[in-house]
């Protein structure tokens, strides 16, 4: 019997095992780091390992595509996703592309986020109607460089999102000229 396991289910595992971390410990909250004090954006690079943009997920009707996605940390515990999408399904027809802002509040403890949606505060915009989202959210690990997120849903089947800190952030947080 063979024990390896893909990446996806991999990395799904240590999330899974780092949100029941942080669950068992009561979510502790640390104190926001240095580095996102001032607040930091992060600006996806791939969907489970691939560049984006990528599929986002797919069945035998449809496939939705993710174009871009920014995630913004305020530094005060806000944080704001802005994702771009495009849904198309496979009998054909107009692809349709979307424009999503959620509002998140995060904890970070040690390299580990905990994203949770604010449900009286999200959004969903395409084409001037918005409609509150009241959802899951991700968790994932963390740095001062990277990020990566999954869904907050057990079994942790959802991508994986790996998302890169501006650099442009980075020089003026390691304080180069």
């Amino acid at each position: 019997m063979s024990t390896h396991r893909s990446p996806l289910v991999t990395a799904a595992l240590v999330t899974a095992a780092v949100a029941a971390g942080l669950a068992a410990c009561g979510s502790p909250t640390v104190p926001v780091t240095t580095q996102t004090q001032t607040g930091s954006t992060y600006v996806l690079k791939t969907v489970n390992g691939q560049a984006a943009p990528a599929v986002l997920n797919a069945s035998q009707v449809d496939t939705t595509f993710i174009l871009a996605d920014t995630v913004r940390l305020d530094g005060r515990g806000g944080a704001t996703d802005v994702r771009q999408t495009r849904h198309v399904l496979v009998a054909g027809g107009t692809p349709q592309d979307a424009r999503t802002v959620t509002l998140y509040g995060y904890k970070i403890a040690a390299d580990s986020i905990v994203l949770s949606i604010s449900c009286a505060a999200s959004s969903v915009g395409a084409v001037s109607s918005a409609t509150t989202v009241c959802g899951h959210g991700a968790v994932g690990a963390f740095s001062a460089t990277a990020m990566t997120l999954t869904d907050d849903i057990s079994p942790r089947t959802g991508p994986v999102l790996g998302y890169a800190r501006l650099a442009s952030e980075l020089t003026a947080f390691r304080g180069a000229p």
